[in-house]
């Protein structure tokens, strides 16, 4: 269905993609995890979780043993929660670093940036009023319910009256977000005329 990919040995990786699954209620019905090395198509580790006891379980997470054919073994962990896709949301904040000051002038001023977010369509789904503030935006204006559809976060220092500079801009997919916040990993941005990031 989908997959999601560690570069470099990790004895104890964490997956953060979020993946959506389309589930009935049937009690029956199950997913399968496969963890595989990227130099060969043998699973490294492979189980198979009943969806609706991962809903009902402790803290919706599951976890199965699994053998490998060397004598080694580890375990494979599930969390999962119930998605209702028109009331889901994205919680976020940014931060700044290193951005260029477009404010420049005789009396020292100072960059006054806001931002805003426009979903896959190009629409602009949230602008922040001044500030990096923290934002929440829904999953379906923002993405239409795919994880994976880049979305474009673009920084501006507000100028005096309605004018305003671009300080640059980046694209990134809710999962990438997720990730990068996970990782403590920085998001570059590139300004239109290519001479500067943050």
């Amino acid at each position: 269905l989908s997959s999601d990919r560690i570069r470099g040995y990790a004895a104890n990786p964490i997956w953060k993609k979020m993946l959506v699954l389309d589930w009935d209620g049937d009690e029956d019905a199950t997913t399968s995890v496969a963890v595989r090395s990227e130099s060969g198509d043998e699973d490294i580790g492979r189980a198979q979780f009943n969806i609706a006891s991962i809903l009902n379980g402790r803290s919706n997470v599951m976890y199965e043993d699994i053998a490998a054919d060397d004598g080694g073994g580890g375990t494979i962990f599930i969390h999962a929660t119930e998605n209702i896709l028109d009331e889901s949301a994205l919680k976020f904040q940014i931060h700044g670093k290193a951005l260029s000051n477009l404010g420049k002038g005789f009396f020292g001023q100072k960059s006054d940036p806001f931002y805003e977010v426009r979903n896959t369509s190009g629409d602009c789904v949230y602008k922040s009023e001044s500030g990096l503030v923290m934002a929440q935006v829904g999953l379906l204006p923002l993405c239409g319910g795919d994880l994976d559809a880049p979305v474009t976060f673009s920084v501006f220092d507000e100028d005096r009256g309605d004018k305003r500079k671009s300080m640059g801009s980046f694209a990134a997919s809710v999962n990438d977000l997720v990730v990068a916040a996970t990782r403590g990993e920085l998001l570059s941005i590139g300004n239109d005329d290519d001479d500067g990031k943050g």
